[in-house]
């Protein structure tokens, strides 16, 4: 009787156990489910800025603004360039690369101005010597407190006819090593490249009888004989030649009625296809064998290799259509969603940083904006990191910039204190 009366107590130990076990394992799962873990069930409202700070007015802010380390560079729309503590807001250094001579900059980080990874700043200006029939653009390098490193001058003769007008392009890619790659068009399908180490020191120079297209993961491509539509690239055709970072010839391909796109890191190509109804995405390798493709509803707006940013690297391809997100890789389609949006949109707009995190900005665009707004940040398997609530208010204009690392910044300017000069920038520190 003992034993038997022993026995059910152990049972009923046993039983609590488990049940207690089931209970914490219950309650594991909610607290898991809720906290920053799942990203995707996360939605908070606009944190508190970690500072404030006057920078210049700028729209839109992933192409005026680029930040290294602990650094922000600024941009304003006549290229002189603000350098900020990004620990306090503080303005370090104030870069103008204008002169007496070169009174014309180029602005926004593209083209010819680029930050590079180890804090470098690289600025271009030009002016018409007309006395000697030149056209003359400068390179100008900075460290990243604003001090001068070196200059380097390129000249070609001035343009004469409206076809070398219109073609009158220079611009500046930075590889991977840090070697400059300086570029300007003698003519429409004539280019000067020129190949600069981080002292200023020009290792190479290369006339390439082809118009320099792009520039993404240390391949620069080139385009010849372009002809047709494109519009819709139905009836365009052109000869595609592919470089590497020192200039070396890859390989060479015929497109017809397709638009290029952009190249993968492992020498994939990739291409539009515009039908009616419908865009198909196509990849072929280096030798043009198709490698897949696959049909999208709707017309592409925009992708992560059209932002303009040459010294941007990626292994996807990211696109939109409407309020759909389609991330391809050298295999295929590797993910797409459908984003809830508070203000519908014809197409979403959307922009992508150096890490592949993608940006969307949810935010009414008519004057005045005084509805709520938000924040999607994404990761590039378009899993959610953040989603934030943004306050209403009356702004006149707003931009946002996200260069990961956990950290979002916007600008704004107040309707009820507009002031076109300068613009008010807010630094917010973002839940891991």
């Amino acid at each position: 009787m003992q034993k038997h009366f022993s026995n059910r107590i152990q049972m009923t130990e046993e039983i609590m156990k488990k049940t207690l076990l089931a209970l914490f394992g219950t309650l594991l799962f909610f607290i898991t489910a809720a906290s920053p873990m799942h990203a995707e069930a996360m939605l908070s409202s606009q944190p508190e800025p970690a500072w404030e700070a006057q920078a210049p007015y700028l729209l839109p802010a992933d192409t005026y603004v680029r930040k290294v380390k602990n650094k922000l560079y600024v941009m304003d729309g006549y290229g002189v360039v603000s350098i900020m503590n990004d620990s306090t807001g503080d303005k370090i250094a104030t870069v103008d690369p204008h002169t007496s001579t070169f009174k014309r900059a180029y602005a926004g980080f593209f083209g010819g101005n680029q930050v590079g990874n180890n804090g470098n700043l690289y600025l271009t200006t030009q002016y018409q010597d007309t006395k000697n029939h030149k056209l003359v653009r400068k390179l100008q390098a900075y460290d990243s407190a604003g001090k001068p490193l070196w200059t380097r001058e390129f000249s070609r003769p001035l343009p004469v006819t409206f076809a070398e007008k219109v073609s009158d392009i220079s611009g500046l890619n930075i590889a991977g090593d840090g070697t400059l790659l300086f570029y300007m068009s003698l003519e429409k399908y004539k280019f000067n490249v020129f190949r600069i180490d981080q002292q200023g020191k020009q290792i190479h120079k290369k006339e390439i009888k082809e118009y320099v297209y792009s520039y993404h993961n240390d391949l620069m491509t080139t385009l010849l004989n372009e002809s047709g539509n494109k519009s819709d690239f139905s009836n365009y055709k052109a000869t595609l030649t592919v470089y590497d970072a020192k200039l070396n010839v890859q390989f060479r391909q015929q497109i017809a009625g397709q638009k290029f796109v952009g190249i993968l890191p492992d020498k994939t190509l990739l291409f539009y296809k515009f039908n009616k109804a419908t865009t198909d995405v196509i990849a072929r390798n280096s030798k043009g064998t198709v490698l897949w493709t696959k049909s999208l509803p709707g017309k592409v707006f925009i992708d992560n290799f059209e932002q303009n940013d040459s010294s941007f690297h990626s292994n996807v391809l990211i696109t939109s259509v409407k309020n759909m997100l389609y991330v391809f890789n050298s295999k295929g389609l590797a993910a797409q969603k459908t984003l809830s949006l508070i203000h519908k949109k014809d197409n979403l707009a959307f922009t992508v940083n150096a890490d592949g995190n993608i940006l969307v900005v949810d935010e009414k665009t008519a004057l005045p904006q005084n509805t709520q707004g938000q924040i999607i940040i994404l990761n590039k398997d378009l899993s959610t990191l953040h989603k934030i609530t943004l306050s209403s208010g009356s702004y006149l204009e707003t931009a946002n910039f996200y260069p990961g690392q956990g950290s979002w910044y916007r600008w704004f300017e107040d309707l009820n204190n507009p002031d076109l000069e300068t613009t008010v920038i807010r630094k917010f520190i973002l839940n891991p």
